[in-house]
This record gives C-alpha cells, structure tokens and sequence, in this order.
C-alpha cells in the first residue's frame, strides 16, 4: 500500500474503500494472475469495490504503487519486503490462512474481512513436459 493513501491496518483499507467505492486502484502482474485472484476474492468477501489496473508482471505492478499511480498491490513477499522494510511501502496484511515465515507480524487469515472463513491465497503449479526422463 502507498502509505500515502493514510491508511494502516486491513480494516482501515475495508473502511476506506467502503467509504470510496470505486476510487480505489490496485496493481496486479496482470489479468488473471494470482494476486489479481486473490483481489477479486478479497473485494467480494470484504464486500468493496476497486478498480482493477493490471501490467505486464509484478515489478511494474510495484513501480505504479511507489509512483502513485496506483494505490495497492496484491504482491509477492519476495518483491515487496524490501520495500516494506525501507518504508517506502506499507504492508497491511497476507492472504493465507496460516503466517509465513516472510512475515510473521501478520497474522493466519488476518487479511480475511471480518465475519468470513475463506481466505484468498496464491497457488503454484509445475507442468513438466510429458516426455520428460525419470529419474
């Protein structure tokens, strides 16, 4: 989140979009992505409504953050914790359901919307090539 938008808890972001519906953006690595999923699945369960703008990956979905283009992201660990430890971006939550080593001051779930029991979390799969040798 850019800490510029004010807003520093999941439940103040729920307040806010709520109270702004639609004045929102948030960056995605792209239309069908996970984190774009797991935004989706979030807006429905906290019951608010922001505008998707989706890039061409997660590093200039992160740029448009920092520069103000857009408000939030629904990112990576990997591609956001440095900035979230330098200041320059504000981390309000995870998306699973148990704590991650990466970020253990969030909580399991914390980022599910009051009075839910799902939670959006990313999901990654390996295709090998059929054929491929055994080992």
């Amino acid at each position: 989140m850019n800490p510029s938008v004010g807003v520093s808890s999941l439940r103040e972001l729920i307040d806010h979009a709520k109270k702004n519906p639609g004045k929102l953006n948030f960056a995605t690595s792209g239309n069908g992505a996970a984190p774009h999923l797991a935004a989706v699945l979030f807006q429905r369960l906290a019951g608010v409504e922001m505008v998707h703008v989706p890039y061409k990956g997660g590093g200039p979905a992160v740029q448009s953050v920092l520069a103000g283009e857009t408000q939030l992201s629904f990112a990576t660990p990997p591609s956001v914790l440095p900035l979230v430890n330098a200041g320059r971006l504000r981390a309000l939550a995870v998306t699973s359901r148990e704590r991650t080593p990466w970020c253990p001051e969030f909580g399991d779930g914390g980022s599910r919307p009051a009075g839910t029991t799902r939670s959006p979390s990313g999901t990654a799969s390996s295709f090998p090539p059929a054929r491929r040798p055994r080992s």
